[in-house]
């Protein structure tokens, strides 16, 4: 098994366009996508 750690940070540095998501890396064979915003988000658990 080869493990590869991904800096999302850098990721992030990577591209500047805000809503567009971009893959960032793999896991289990399925494609992580992530994308930039201008406010935080936050996410309401019920």
């Amino acid at each position: 098994m080869n493990i590869k750690v991904v800096n999302l940070k850098n990721k992030f540095d990577s591209f500047s366009e805000y809503w567009n998501p971009k893959i960032v890396g793999e896991l289990n064979e399925q494609l992580v996508k992530s994308s930039k915003t201008k406010r935080r988000i936050r996410f309401s658990q019920t």
